[in-house]
């Protein structure tokens, strides 16, 4: 297959070196540290149940999850063309990777309305959705996946082709050309990120009001893990998407040059600030949730731990000695 076709604007290059692998080192650091963190988290949660919350909010970091590594897969040729200072990619990877990143941004965006609005769910009806299953949790999670391709369908619907490499961004996109996306675009905007976001805010204010009835009555437990790692999963992703939204939606508004600001260096911080939103989960749970932390620092622990017995075993034996077992076992716990 032939490489797609280059941009014109070539003056949108960045010209500069050190700026450009600046750029590309961010976002390759960006990109490693959501495949680690992320497959981290579907072997935590899968393997070893390792995060211990409900099985809904569980199966929806899941799907989070993938979402973020597919978002990551696509987007490593930014930065590989950023050092080339060209294009490097076929057709098909070109295609492939545009048409990943506007599934799974929007996907990821419903999720974070849909883990927000369970957690009230949880927090306000303890008792109804104890019968919840997760198969109930997959099937809403297929509901957001199969709504977020509503924008993938109407791209190929109406010009499947319209995808370039851009040096806006160093990687291919859609350049939504055609008339019609003039309206389509915000209409489709609104639908898959900012009503999506809408919703996760106003979720998670009743879900603080409920919170707070319910430590008022102090009845039961309230399990404050679960809801700080809900809360910081939607604020930062909420907070993420906003420039990136202002650009989608005002981007067809604004006529000055593609070179100008808004087009040019408004829209690589948008994506810049978007990008975060792939990795933020890992740290977040980190942080949040206490067995994951634990599972983490456990793995790390005997990994390192396999690395210093190798390296001691290969030395003179003057330097063997044996590994106290009673502290080993006290730091995987």
């Amino acid at each position: 297959m032939t490489s797609p076709i280059q941009t014109n604007n070539t003056d949108m290059r960045i010209t500069n070196p050190t700026e450009r692998y600046t750029w590309a080192a961010y976002f390759i650091l960006i990109i490693l540290s959501s495949l680690i963190g992320d497959t981290l988290i579907l072997i935590a949660t899968i393997k070893y149940k390792a995060i211990k919350l409900h099985k809904v909010i569980v199966t929806i970091m899941q799907h989070m999850a993938v979402c973020d590594i597919l978002t990551a897969i696509a987007a490593i040729f930014g930065p590989v063309s950023m050092i080339a200072d060209r294009e490097v990619l076929g057709k098909v990877p070109c295609y492939l990777s545009t048409y990943i990143v506007y599934l799974t941004f929007p996907t990821s965006f419903l999720l974070i309305s849909a883990i927000t609005t369970t957690k009230m769910w949880l927090v306000k009806y303890p008792l109804h959705c104890a019968a919840w299953s997760t198969r109930r949790s997959h099937v809403i999670c297929l509901a957001c996946w199969l709504f977020a391709a509503t924008v993938d369908v109407a791209m190929v619907i109406v010009d499947k082709d319209n995808i370039t490499f851009s040096y806006k961004g160093y990687k291919c996109d859609y350049h939504f050309s055609a008339e019609i996306w003039k309206w389509l675009r915000p209409v489709l905007t609104i639908f898959t990120s900012l009503l999506p976001n809408i919703v996760a805010v106003i979720a998670t204010f009743l879900l603080l009001v409920e919170a707070r009835k319910v430590a008022k009555r102090g009845k039961g437990t309230l399990r404050w893990q679960g809801m700080t790692t809900v809360i910081l999963t939607a604020v930062f992703y909420c907070l993420s998407i906003v420039p990136f939204s202002v650009y989608l939606i005002g981007g067809p508004f604004v006529t000055q040059e593609p070179t100008g600001w808004f087009h040019l260096q408004f829209y690589r911080s948008a994506w810049s600030i978007l990008i975060l939103s792939v990795v933020s989960n890992f740290y977040i749970y980190l942080l949040t949730v206490t067995s994951f932390r634990e599972f983490i620092l456990q793995k790390f622990s005997k990994a390192t731990l396999g690395i210093s017995v190798k390296r001691f075993d290969s030395e003179d034996s003057v330097y063997k000695f044996d590994l106290p077992k009673a502290r080993v076992f006290q730091m995987g716990e």
